[in-house]
């Protein structure tokens, strides 16, 4: 692999990529085309109804009847040319990285996701408009974008990252659709080979349905970590599982099975091995007697001690800390932590602060709204990275512990508590 400090070509490179194979929205919707070719029956098609955007996805190589929830990659038809300023990093988004909200993401019925019919056209447009294109291998993207009259923007590919995605990830993308570019054919030609090729389930594990209908496919899995989780620490899934699975809407409680479900419409994700490591004597006697597996937003499975129940007082911590923590000591030190820092929230007394909603907004929300009662409050711990020495990392509060919150959380490396907080006297 490229060193990338020293490698100063790398993102020179990247972009005479791009202005070769990508020089107007034209040629984006060429580079479409020959992908959902190339991928053949393994290639489905999501498309809006509006015909403004088209994001192209690749089917499990094991099992055909489940994908990676990312595109492979996607065209966007825009109203105007992009804001510079606005798309070097972009919030986490769906498919056509617009900040979606999850709800909309999971009950929008303006898409439809389809098998890819080669013989049929991206089915944007031929006009010359302003639009962006993402090429992806999980979070992360290689963008490029177009101005007003369709042709490149001179800023060049643009990164974007949500989720798990990291630099690193990206700058691994670059070199994969950068490697042995020069050969026969087009430009655009040879992007798409390259594409074709790229396969978002090789560090991204999480599958979803393949007939997910008017469903976007990030959308149900990002809808579908919380309740894995949350059925994780429950115990729930039995530590013989190999697939833990839920369905498209979150409707029914998550399973688990020893097979792939070949039929189950919504989410699967592989289990490693439950229990890699015995719990020691020492973690046993401070409570800690189940290691959980949990979901991250990759899909990748991280696993942690757990020691209570989420719905009244638990504590997790992550794997890579349980050799360096004295369990007989923890519970002082994350006082200690909290004396620090000021967290009184250990105190039975202790209350967060009202929710207090700005006038203006009064009128937005549903007739009848009333904010939620809070219920539950966590914190987080890390090591600092100069003392090594556990630091305190965050707080966060709301009407019950939502097990959501462990998504974006590199858990193996963390320590969490929580506290139901009791009603007011």
């Amino acid at each position: 692999m490229t060193d990338r400090d020293d490698d100063e070509s790398l993102p020179n490179r990247l972009k005479a990529m791009v202005v070769a194979a990508l020089p107007t929205m034209r040629h984006a919707r060429l580079l479409l085309d020959a992908v959902v070719e190339r991928l053949g029956d393994a290639g489905w098609v999501l498309v809006d109804d509006g015909a403004r955007h088209v994001a192209v996805y690749r089917l499990d190589a094991t099992c055909r009847d489940w994908m990676s929830p990312w595109p492979l990659v996607s065209l966007t038809e825009q109203d105007a040319t992009p804001d510079p300023d606005e798309v070097e990093f972009v919030a986490p988004m769906a498919e056509d990285g617009a900040v979606m909200s999850m709800a909309a993401a999971l009950t929008t019925s303006e898409c439809h996701l389809v098998p890819a019919d080669p013989a049929r056209p991206s089915r944007l447009g031929r006009a010359m408009v302003p639009g962006s294109m993402a090429i992806s291998e999980g979070a992360t993207q290689v963008r490029a974008h177009f101005g007003d009259d369709g042709k490149l923007l001179p800023w060049g590919p643009t990164r974007a990252m949500s989720d798990s995605g990291t630099e690193v990830d990206f700058w691994e993308l670059a070199e994969r659709l950068l490697a042995d570019f020069d050969g026969p054919g087009t430009a655009t030609e040879r992007l798409a080979d390259r594409v074709a090729r790229l396969d978002p389930t090789r560090a991204y594990p999480a599958r979803v349905r393949a007939q997910l209908g008017g469903l976007f496919p990030l959308g149900v899995w990002r809808g579908a970590i919380g309740p894995m989780n949350a059925a994780m620490l429950a115990g729930a899934i039995a530590e013989e599982a190999d697939w833990v699975y839920v369905d498209e809407r979150c409707r029914f409680p998550v399973q688990w099975t020893k097979d792939i479900p070949p039929f189950w419409p919504g989410v699967v994700v592989p289990l490693p091995a439950a229990n890699s490591a015995a719990i020691s004597a020492a973690w046993r006697a401070a409570g800690f007697t189940r290691r959980v597996r949990l979901v991250g937003a990759r899909g990748e499975i991280r696993k942690a001690l757990v020691r209570g129940d989420p719905a009244d007082r638990l504590t997790l911590v992550g794997d890579e800390l349980v050799g360096a923590l004295e369990p007989a000591t923890l519970d002082q030190v994350l006082d200690w932590l909290h004396l620090e820092h000021d967290q009184s929230w250990m105190s039975r007394d202790w209350r967060p602060p009202a929710i207090d909603v700005p006038p203006e907004l009064v009128a937005q929300l549903p007739l009848g709204w009333v904010a939620p009662t809070i219920t539950s409050v966590f914190v987080t711990y890390t090591p600092d990275p100069r003392s090594g020495r556990l630091a305190f990392g965050g707080m966060g509060y709301g009407p019950a512990f939502d097990a959501g919150v462990l998504t974006g959380l590199p858990v193996e490396g963390h320590v969490l508590r929580t506290r139901r907080i009791p009603p007011a006297e």
